[in-house]
């Protein structure tokens, strides 16, 4: 019996230990208004993940129930016609973060942190980045977005210090 309440207070301390932190003023937005936010995204680039290689079509899908969002990220293994792939996470926003803050669990206990870095007034494109800068995606609602403001997009990810330089267009060739 000790053990097993060993084996959970130690579960318990690796979960508080996942939690993601709050980002330093300035690194999202203020605001973000998740009933807007809740819907399609299309991966317009991405620093590409090691879960993500080989990934064309990549779209994720938010759904808001209640507190609770619901991520369901889909992609094409290799081409158009490749078999689909799915991710299925829950994400909760942090206190304090304005909704531009969430933490996501793909796999329980662990949350990964979900930045939203820049998002444009419409929510027609938004810039995501990792906490630890090491991922970086940009979205649209459409398959395809506007250079220029691509380009915008870009230069605020970098401007804060994400690794621009290595995003990477998503081919969106699926119908």
């Amino acid at each position: 019996m000790r053990r097993f309440w060993c084996l959970l207070a130690l579960v318990a301390l690796l979960a508080a230990g996942c939690a993601p932190a709050l980002a330093p003023p300035g690194t999202t937005v203020e605001r973000v208004d998740l009933v807007r936010y809740a819907g399609p995204w299309y991966e317009i680039a991405s620093t590409q993940p090691w879960f993500q290689r080989g990934c064309v079509c990549t779209m994720a899908q938010y759904l808001l129930h209640g507190d609770e969002l619901v991520v369901q990220n889909t992609c094409r293994d290799g081409g158009p016609e490749g078999d689909l792939r799915r991710a299925t996470g829950r994400g909760r926003a942090l206190e304090g973060g304005g909704g531009a803050q969430l933490a996501i669990s793909f796999w329980w206990p662990w949350e990964a942190g979900y930045w939203i870095l820049a998002l444009d007034p419409d929510y027609r494109w938004a810039v995501v980045g990792a906490p630890s800068q090491d991922h970086l995606w940009v979205l649209s609602r459409q398959r395809t977005m506007d250079p220029a403001e691509y380009l915008r997009a870009v230069a605020i990810a970098r401007d804060k210090g994400w690794p621009a330089d290595r995003l990477v267009l998503t081919e969106q060739p699926c119908p």
